[in-house]
């Protein structure tokens, strides 16, 4: 079960990968549609440029953040590769194939265009996230390259 089980972990970091690389596309020619500013949903797709990392960091050092993307991607997919063949690690092997499909779809971005694509819309409750230094943080803007990898880290935070 140990190749299998890695190959089906190569199998869903793909998926991640194509999903939102797909999404990505549909978002820049205007095919996800939009509700924007003057609906109450909370959840809505956006169209939104990320030249820095989460939540704009860094936006203004777009070498260094594409320097730690790529240094963070390459050693998680060493430690993926350690893995692949080895039984009973199953639940390593998902955590690292969420969060590399999700790294490399936002690597590949970065690496292609000097920015992520972000294009679903969370707004949140009330006056947001109070962020020191940032002010209020009433909208959060991603796509599922980040999804990946916030449940890859998740469920290695478990392992």
């Amino acid at each position: 079960m140990g190749f299998v089980g890695g190959a089906l972990s190569a199998l869903l970091s793909a998926g991640v990968f194509f999903a939102d690389q797909e999404l990505k596309q549909a978002s820049e020619e205007e095919r996800l549609p939009r509700q924007g500013e003057k609906t109450n949903a909370r959840l809505s797709f956006s169209n939104h440029h990320n030249y820095g990392a989460a939540l704009n960091f860094l936006e203004k050092r777009p070498l260094i953040v594409r320097s730690l993307a790529l240094s963070m991607t390459v050693f998680c997919t060493v430690l993926f590769l350690f893995t692949f063949g080895k039984k009973g690690a199953g639940f390593l092997k998902a955590a690292l194939a969420f969060l590399l499909g999700g790294a490399y779809s936002n690597l590949y971005d970065r690496l292609k265009q000097e920015y992520v694509i972000d294009y679903i819309a969370l707004r949140l409750p009330g006056e947001g996230i109070n962020l020191a230094g940032r002010g209020n943080i009433k909208e959060l803007i991603f796509n599922i390259a980040d999804l990946g990898v916030a449940i890859g880290a998740m469920l290695l935070a478990f392992t």
